[in-house]
């Protein structure tokens, strides 16, 4: 994510960064539907495929411009920018220019890890984004997708598959996806977030309602489309938008210890729901469960409105980021 932030222009930024849950997504939806038309065995062919490709990508891509001048190796931003604007001599120029006007800032990066973390500001930032990190995946629907078909079970609809109905939540959460990539640079981020997580109040709200009277079929339903559509807009307030602001908004002196301690935090975080969301299922009912949810999605909106900023078309690095 920081490297493709680096990379982008602003006003391509969000979008380019929202493509990365609509491959996910895309992904998931791939998993659903081979594991419940073919085997889980397929599953795992299917990834080892996938993990091959992304390896041998990886190689091909090149460093980002911002690198190399913190390195001080000019002609080496220059063809990486070369590369990346498709020879467009005007704007490399611009860019360079940009990062140029900023190398005090970019001087400034501190030569070791345990260097930085002695520096306040460090400690001001990591702390800001690693709650709203926390807030996100709380809000997001990362929980509910390893265990979509123990989830809908609860809804207790026998006329219908849970599967099936996993995999058209999948669905509709690649479809919200794609809709993102398209609004998001139309917008600045902080009010579409905000605007996501009301929305996703009002949406679980709904649906925990209708959930509560379990034995009426009609309104078991509406709750399930509630829910559905609950899945596009946690996309946008917990996923897509909110990993955009935080790679855009990271000091560059700070950029990548930042990132790296966040994506780890997130990556603990997540096994953790992930060990407890199974155990949420067996003590709680569904709609007390969809309440939480609703619940944490006040609290996100209450967070970004006091301590996130807007972030669109700031071009990195900035002294504004600092």
């Amino acid at each position: 994510m920081i490297y493709v932030a680096e990379i982008i222009q602003p006003k391509y930024r969000g979008t380019s960064l929202t493509f990365t849950s609509i491959l996910e997504m895309f992904g998931i939806l791939i998993i659903y539907l081979t594991e419940y038309y073919v085997s889980g065995k397929a599953v795992s062919l299917l990834l080892s495929i996938f993990a091959s490709i992304l390896f041998i990508g990886v190689f091909f891509m090149p460093e980002t411009p911002y690198w190399y001048m913190m390195k001080k190796k000019k002609d080496k931003a220059m063809k990486s920018l070369f590369w990346l604007r498709n020879g467009n001599k005007a704007l490399i120029d611009f860019e360079i220019q940009e990062i140029e006007n900023n190398l005090d800032d970019i001087n400034k990066i501190a030569p070791t890890f345990i260097k930085t973390i002695f520096d306040v500001r460090w400690w001001k930032i990591l702390l800001i984004f690693s709650f709203y990190a926390i807030l996100t995946e709380l809000v997001g629907i990362d929980m509910i997708i390893p265990y979509m078909v123990q989830f809908f079970d609860k809804f207790n609809l026998p006329q219908m598959d849970s599967r099936i109905m996993s995999i058209i939540f999948i669905f509709v959460a690649l479809v919200g996806a794609i809709i993102t990539a398209f609004i998001v640079d139309k917008f600045e981020r902080v009010p579409l977030v905000k605007f996501a997580n009301l929305v996703n109040i009002i949406l679980l709200l709904i649906s925990g309602i209708c959930a509560k009277y379990i034995n009426s079929s009609f309104l078991s339903i509406i709750s399930l489309v509630c829910f559905g559509i609950y899945s596009t807009t946690a996309s946008i307030s917990a996923s897509t938008v909110p990993w955009t602001i935080i790679s855009e908004s990271l000091p560059t002196e700070f950029r990548a210890t930042i990132f790296a301690t966040l994506s780890t935090e997130f990556t603990i975080i997540y096994f953790l729901i992930v060990k407890f969301f199974p155990t949420l299922l067996e003590i709680l009912s569904v709609d007390y469960i969809i309440y939480l949810l609703a619940f944490f999605s006040f609290l996100n909106y209450i967070y970004v409105h006091i301590f996130v900023k807007e972030t669109k078309g700031i071009i990195l690095p900035g002294k504004q980021n600092s």
